[in-house]
């Protein structure tokens, strides 16, 4: 899908006294994008205006082509996904919950079986979903949301109450996704497991601090990357700084480096690093 899928244009919304956006304008392409802040800090709002469910007090939303909030009653955007915390029908089991959702949802039920499989559900379908553990009831949720189809996918906290083999899962299978489709995900936890990232918008206070566009990575100017280099730790250090990177972290043996795209391109090419990711603390409103 070329040009920006989602569009927000001074967008404010209120609920009574409380700002829970504060004039954001945002521009979201293909890829997978990441809506990154604490609790409080605008992103689960920012789904909700996006997905339909919640009229902006002032401003403009266009999703996928559809101006969402033209006129009385909001257009359907061409969106699915898991928005804020779902209650699970408690008298349904797990099977049968996956059964149920699939079939309004239009989702593909063999899709849903193969993501149960990979997260590891296939011990739990029998159990009544009000005995779920909340890491277990995301993963039912996720099950639908990854495998109902839609032009745009909205998670909201993927990996929150999720063990780290699961985080790591879950991490693939969103960076997966979005080679088919838009996905929008915010979160206050970034997996170091997490690639694919083609943006990453910073809020805080319901403000949009900042936005990086990260379609490139070897056009970011900034030290947003941490790679893993493949030097003994000594010579490791001395190649970074030579490469141009800001910071060079050594630990358990290993040596990171903190460098731009310029810097991270060369230290691949000269096959000095094994591999990268973002800094999560880098992507925080405390470093916007």
């Amino acid at each position: 899908m070329s040009g920006p899928v989602v569009e927000l244009e001074d967008v404010w919304v209120r609920y009574g006294p409380t700002v829970a956006l504060a004039g954001v304008t945002l521009r979201i392409g293909g890829g997978l994008t990441l809506l990154l802040g604490a609790n409080g800090s605008g992103k689960t709002t920012l789904l909700k205006v996006v997905a339909g469910l919640r009229r902006p007090s002032r401003g403009r939303v266009v999703v996928g082509g559809v101006e969402v909030y033209r006129g009385l009653a909001p257009r359907r955007p061409p969106v699915t996904g898991l928005i804020g915390d779902e209650e699970l029908p408690y008298w349904m089991s797990a099977r049968e919950y996956i059964e149920y959702a699939s079939s309004i949802a239009g989702a593909s039920l063999e899709r849903a079986w193969e993501l149960a499989e990979k997260l590891g559900l296939s011990g739990f379908l029998e159990r009544r979903t009000w005995a779920l553990s909340s890491g277990t009831a995301k993963k039912l949720l996720l099950c639908i949301a990854l495998s109902t189809p839609s032009r745009i996918l909205l998670v909201d906290e993927p990996f929150a109450n999720l063990d780290p083999a699961t985080v790591s899962t879950v991490a693939s299978l969103l960076a997966e996704e979005s080679r088919r489709r838009p996905v929008i995900a915010a979160t206050h936890i970034l997996p170091p497991q997490l690639g694919g990232v083609r943006g990453a918008a910073i809020l805080a206070a319901g403000r949009l601090l900042r936005y990086y566009d990260l379609s490139d990575p070897w056009m970011v100017e900034e030290p947003l990357y941490k790679a893993r280099l493949s030097l003994e730790p000594a010579k490791a250090i001395e190649a970074a700084e030579k490469l141009g990177a800001s910071e060079v972290i050594v630990r358990g043996g290993e040596a990171y480096a903190i460098m731009n795209g310029a810097a991270l391109k060369a230290c691949l090419e000269e096959g000095l690093c094994s591999g990268y990711t973002l800094d999560p603390s880098r992507l925080s409103p405390q470093a916007a």
